[in-house]
């Protein structure tokens, strides 16, 4: 098996009708063990059309496009969220559980948080009409949490695990895994692939800091060599590479099956980065991840060039300059010593 292919399976171990029915029944002293709770409001996921969800950091929007079946971010609506992370949100945000029904109206809304709430949801529906929630304080053992349906008088408690959950879309926003980030001081090795053979390395070691990697490689983990790197000359390329400029997805797949890679320019003879990232954890265990590129065809109107980042099944676009510049980068030997 050649190294383009193990690289590629330690990748994927690395990384993993409308309206809405509301239903306030009271339980005050019921056992909230009881595992059939009532819900304080019932959507049918296929009738919720947008997503708004703001908390003390900010908000996000998100946006169903029907025809696809697919939600993207609704301030960048080229981007679509990850398939994993957003899948069950849907059936969450469908209908909290209740705890019980506190009060059947609130005389002072700053007793529960609700005044400034932490946490609102507003759900549109595909009639266009809008649901909303607001969420305020913890109860004192942090197992509930007080919750108000925009409209509507009555005090609810709802499990507090629901508002955490539903807070990450802000707080942690479900971007696709192909949308990466790096810390260039983090990096460790690059390797450079034509096709499946590696055509170039570049390695950090700590004890002969940066080098050219002798080729043909041997199993040294990053690559060895002896030839050294002036950093500050490698450094803004490092920089570039952390700052992908992603334009958008080209073509959405949900498993590597039913993706067609090869209309974009993407196939195995095409050039191929992988970027060895380590990361030293409070444990003191080192965390070891790789960031990966394959490069293919300028898209048809001239504004961008089709990439497959971090081993996903989705295509996506970076900008032509962006791009022509990485592949400058699989012959740039200025920062080399000669």
């Amino acid at each position: 098996m050649n190294l383009r292919i193990v690289l590629s399976f330690i990748i994927v171990l690395a990384w993993v009708s409308v309206g809405a029915v509301f239903i306030f029944k009271s339980d005050t002293g019921a056992d909230t063990g009881v595992p059939d709770l009532p819900f304080f409001y019932t959507l049918a996921p296929d009738d919720i059309r947008a997503i708004g969800v703001s908390t003390d950091l900010g908000t996000t929007e998100f946006t169903l496009r029907p025809e696809e079946r697919i939600w993207y971010f609704s301030d960048r609506p080229t981007i679509p969220v990850s398939h994993d992370r957003f899948g069950g949100m849907i059936f969450l945000l469908g209908g909290p559980k209740v705890q019980r029904i506190l009060t059947e109206e609130v005389s002072d809304d700053s007793l529960f948080g609700l005044r400034d709430p932490g946490l609102v949801v507003d759900l549109t529906l595909r009639d266009g009409s809008v649901v909303a929630m607001e969420l305020g304080n913890l109860t004192p053992d942090g197992n509930g949490q007080y919750a108000r349906m925009v409209g509507f008088p009555q005090l609810a408690l709802v499990d507090s695990s629901w508002g955490s959950v539903i807070s990450r879309l802000v707080d942690e926003p479900p971007n696709p895994d192909w949308l990466y980030t790096m810390q260039p001081s983090s990096v460790t090795e690059v390797l450079f692939f034509e096709g499946n053979d590696v055509i170039r390395g570049i390695a950090f070691h700590d004890d002969l800091g940066w080098v050219e990697c002798d080729i043909p490689l041997q199993n040294d983990v990053p690559c060895a060599g002896t030839t050294p790197i002036d950093y500050d000359g490698l450094e803004p390329w490092l920089e570039h590479m952390a700052a992908p400029e992603f334009l958008g997805v080209a073509q959405i797949a949900r498993t590597a099956d039913q993706a067609t890679p090869e209309l974009f320019g993407i196939t195995p003879e095409s050039p191929y980065l992988d970027i060895r990232i380590e990361n030293e954890q409070r444990t003191g265990v080192t965390e070891v991840t790789h960031v990966t590129l394959a490069i293919g065809d300028e898209n048809p109107d001239g504004r961008g060039i089709y990439v497959r980042a971090m081993e996903e099944p989705d295509i996506s676009e970076v900008t032509l300059e962006w791009g022509r510049q990485v592949l400058k980068f699989f012959d740039d030997k200025s920062f080399v010593d000669q």
